[in-house]
């Protein structure tokens, strides 16, 4: 056998199993956290479509009544669900 000058005679794998361990023990976290904010964003945009239907489904004097016009529905309904607006 030749000899290679290397004095390790074994790989050490004990610091990047410590790495692999942590990074497996966060991937649950990680996975429910971003499931969790996706299904957020959909109901909340199942909101925002629900509200633009009934703004829609309004006559245009009950509309005047509430203060807005009809191209104005869709930003009133987002307002409405998540209470930011960007104007009208």
């Amino acid at each position: 056998m030749k000899p290679t000058g290397n004095t390790m005679q074994a790989p050490i794998f004990a610091p990047a199993s410590k790495l692999s361990f942590a990074a497996i023990q966060a991937a649950p976290k990680q996975l429910l956290t971003t499931l969790g904010k996706g299904l957020s964003k959909g109901l909340t945009k199942i909101q925002i479509n629900r509200m633009q239907s009934v703004l829609n489904s309004m006559t245009d004097a009950q509309l005047a009544q509430v203060g807005i016009d009809r191209s104005q529905v869709k930003s009133h309904a987002e307002y409405l669900i998540t209470y930011k607006y960007d104007g009208l």
